[in-house]
Protein backbone atom coordinates (compact mmCIF):
# COMPACT_ATOMS: atom_id res chain seq x y z
CA UNK A 1 0.00 0.00 0.00
CA UNK A 2 1.47 3.59 -0.55
CA UNK A 3 1.75 6.04 2.31
CA UNK A 4 1.18 9.78 1.45
CA UNK A 5 4.08 11.83 1.06
CA UNK A 6 4.83 15.39 0.76
CA UNK A 7 7.31 17.81 0.21
CA UNK A 8 8.35 19.83 3.66
CA UNK A 9 11.55 22.27 4.70
CA UNK A 10 12.66 20.65 7.65
CA UNK A 11 16.42 21.59 8.93
CA UNK A 12 16.61 24.04 6.49
CA UNK A 13 16.86 21.22 3.19
CA UNK A 14 13.69 20.28 1.15
CA UNK A 15 12.72 16.88 1.78
CA UNK A 16 9.98 14.50 0.59
CA UNK A 17 8.71 12.61 3.52
CA UNK A 18 5.86 10.17 4.73
CA UNK A 19 2.54 12.53 6.01
CA UNK A 20 2.63 10.48 8.56
CA UNK A 21 5.96 12.03 9.50
CA UNK A 22 4.79 15.55 9.71
CA UNK A 23 5.82 17.29 13.27
CA UNK A 24 5.37 20.58 14.54
CA UNK A 25 7.66 23.20 12.65
CA UNK A 26 8.03 21.44 9.17
CA UNK A 27 6.67 23.83 6.54
CA UNK A 28 4.79 21.83 4.18
CA UNK A 29 5.25 23.15 0.39
CA UNK A 30 1.98 22.26 -1.52
CA UNK A 31 1.60 22.64 -5.28
CA UNK A 32 -1.26 22.46 -7.71
CA UNK A 33 -3.21 18.90 -7.44
CA UNK A 34 -1.28 18.01 -3.64
CA UNK A 35 -3.84 16.77 -1.10
CA UNK A 36 -3.14 18.73 2.40
CA UNK A 37 -1.50 15.90 4.30
CA UNK A 38 -2.59 17.59 7.91
CA UNK A 39 -4.20 20.63 9.27
CA UNK A 40 -1.59 23.24 8.52
CA UNK A 41 -1.06 27.09 9.04
CA UNK A 42 -0.99 29.09 5.68
CA UNK A 43 1.84 31.42 5.83
CA UNK A 44 2.21 31.84 2.25
CA UNK A 45 -0.42 31.28 -0.51
CA UNK A 46 -2.20 33.25 -3.79
CA UNK A 47 -5.57 32.26 -5.23
CA UNK A 48 -5.38 28.83 -3.08
CA UNK A 49 -9.04 27.08 -2.77
CA UNK A 50 -9.36 23.69 -0.93
CA UNK A 51 -11.86 21.11 -1.63
CA UNK A 52 -13.33 20.65 1.85
CA UNK A 53 -15.85 18.27 0.75
CA UNK A 54 -15.00 15.26 2.69
CA UNK A 55 -15.23 17.12 5.47
CA UNK A 56 -18.23 19.70 5.54
CA UNK A 57 -19.98 18.26 2.48
CA UNK A 58 -19.86 21.34 0.72
CA UNK A 59 -19.49 20.69 -3.11
CA UNK A 60 -17.96 24.28 -3.87
CA UNK A 61 -13.97 24.87 -3.18
CA UNK A 62 -13.13 27.05 -0.04
CA UNK A 63 -10.72 30.33 -0.68
CA UNK A 64 -7.81 30.28 1.97
CA UNK A 65 -5.83 32.88 2.76
CA UNK A 66 -2.37 33.29 5.18
CA UNK A 67 -3.63 36.34 6.85
CA UNK A 68 -6.39 35.57 9.87
CA UNK A 69 -9.47 37.05 9.23
CA UNK A 70 -10.74 39.39 12.07
CA UNK A 71 -13.76 36.75 13.56
CA UNK A 72 -12.43 33.65 15.50
CA UNK A 73 -15.33 31.48 14.50
CA UNK A 74 -13.94 30.92 11.08
CA UNK A 75 -10.17 30.99 10.10
CA UNK A 76 -9.34 31.36 6.77
CA UNK A 77 -5.55 30.10 6.94
CA UNK A 78 -5.90 26.92 8.30
CA UNK A 79 -5.89 24.16 5.40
Amino acid sequence: MLHPTCLVIRDSYEKIIDAKLLVRGDIVLLNIGNRVPADLRLIECFNLKVDESALTGESNSVSKSALPKESNMEESNIA
